[in-house]
């Protein structure tokens, strides 16, 4: 069951409260819908809906846009508005969108992290006496540059008083990110995808964003936007459950972080296949398999090189080329010719599965030649549809076999990349197998 949000308030889409209409907001996971009575206009384009709740809450709601309309005789006009971000604490204007802080947890954060405050808990030789010592822990810097910094902040809720029956210490851990001057909302969202690609590699799932907080010149907001709904997400439990975890990488979690955030623009692309691959799950599909094909190409295209020969060498056989054809071929030649210095799919995995190490090729990949093959057959009969590949490509459970063993590729291809060495990437693939991936692992 969805555990689904009921507001009651008034609401104006003019921002003028003086103008407003009864409604109910409703929210879950996936969706923010404001149900208007009375309403029939609306500015055009997205806007902003600022409303009061019953309780007297501030809401404003951000990139609003009508999403149906009924009328009935007798009876009211009503209108249902969907939005995207949904503020609580103030109302915003246009103008308004640039904060100075954010804070957000991490699905499983805790889990993953495992630092805890409890110093000290012992039971006195008296068996009825309890001794516990907690203090909070120092704060784990991710990043830091001139403009932002990014860390691991640690909050414990205690009683403000001496308990008498029953004391409880609750330990949260946050992402906080500090900006020297103001980011926008665009700006939020870059450094929000960076955080949360980086978990769901670590994961070796996909994370929620929850929980987020923003600081408007020292004004608190809390935000919601379209989010998964946590329970269709994967439990973590145990630091199985992680393709690594913070103890696995802690002396050089910054370095690794700073290459992360460094390498996420150029890789975007790859990186939000992986994201879309993790949203999947298990469901098995001939896009799957092509957006994990995707990914690695990508990968090779924008890191590696990209051309078999040099530029200059490369022109000049082109030239001659042309110049020993029949004019009247010459544009369509040249046109045919124009990506043939590019790597084929073929030599694009023969040079990435070349830079695994033995070890990981020896547990994951015995036969990556034999896999490189299937790869690029099925990848083309998808592709192109063609009826001479249909015998050679792979379905069923092959296929779903195929796919993840391209997975575990990329994922190790972004560890490498991101400065873990082939002995730590080793470590981390092999131990986690038998818990992530033990339906691939070939003894």
């Amino acid at each position: 069951m969805k555990d689904i949000t009921e507001i009651q308030g008034f609401w104006s889409p003019t921002m003028d409260m003086e103008k407003s209409y009864s409604g109910i907001l409703k929210m879950d996971g996936g969706e923010i819908d404001l149900e208007l009575l009375g309403c029939e206009d609306f500015p055009p384009g997205k806007f902003i809906i600022h409303g009061l709740t019953s309780k007297g809450k501030k809401i404003t709601l951000y990139n609003c846009y009508p999403f149906s309309r009924s009328r009935s005789t007798p009876g009211f006009p009503t209108a249902t508005v969907s939005a995207t971000h949904y503020f609580e604490g103030d109302h915003l204007f246009k103008t308004d969108f640039n904060f100075s802080l954010v804070e957000f947890k991490v699905t499983f954060l805790d889990i993953w992290l495992d630092v805890g405050g409890f110093k000290s808990f012992d039971k006195i030789e008296n068996p009825y006496s309890v001794s516990l010592t907690y203090e909070l822990p120092e704060t784990i810097q991710l990043f830091k540059n001139d403009l932002i910094e990014i860390s691991i902040i640690f909050n414990y809720y205690a009683p403000s008083f001496k308990p008498t029956h029953e004391c409880n210490i609750r330990q949260e851990c946050l992402i906080q990110i500090k900006h020297k001057q103001t980011f926008n909302l665009e700006e939020l969202w870059t450094y929000i995808n960076v955080i949360k690609s980086f978990f769901t590699l670590a994961y070796f799932s996909e994370v929620n964003i929850e929980n987020v907080m923003l600081v408007k010149d020292e004004i608190s907001l809390n935000l919601k936007y379209l989010n998964r709904n946590p329970s269709e997400l994967d439990t973590k439990r145990h630091r199985r459950h992680f393709l690594f975890e913070y103890n696995e990488i802690k002396t050089s979690l910054a370095t690794v972080f700073e290459k992360w955030f460094n390498i996420c623009d150029q890789l975007e692309p790859v990186i939000s296949l992986l994201l879309e691959v993790f949203k999947e799950g298990s469901k098995m599909n001939e896009n799957y398999f092509l957006n994990i094909m995707y990914g690695i190409e990508s990968f090779h295209r924008r890191l590696r090189s990209n051309a078999k020969r040099p530029q200059v060498e490369f022109d000049q056989i082109i030239k001659d080329i042309l110049e020993s054809s029949p004019t009247g071929h010459q544009e369509w030649l040249k046109e045919k010719l124009a990506f043939a210095n590019e790597p084929s799919l073929k030599e694009r995995l023969e040079i990435l599965f070349s830079e695994v190490s033995p070890s990981i090729l020896s547990h994951l990949f015995p036969q990556h030649e034999k896999l490189i093959i299937q790869a690029k057959n099925t990848r083309n009969y998808f592709t192109h549809y063609s009826s001479s590949l249909k015998k050679k490509a792979l379905d069923g459970k092959e296929l779903y076999h195929l796919s993840e063993r391209l997975k575990l590729l990329l994922l190790v291809l972004l560890l490498k990349e991101t400065g873990f060495d082939d002995i730590q990437t080793s470590k981390i693939v092999i131990n986690s197998s038998h818990f992530l991936f033990n339906h691939i692992i070939v003894e």
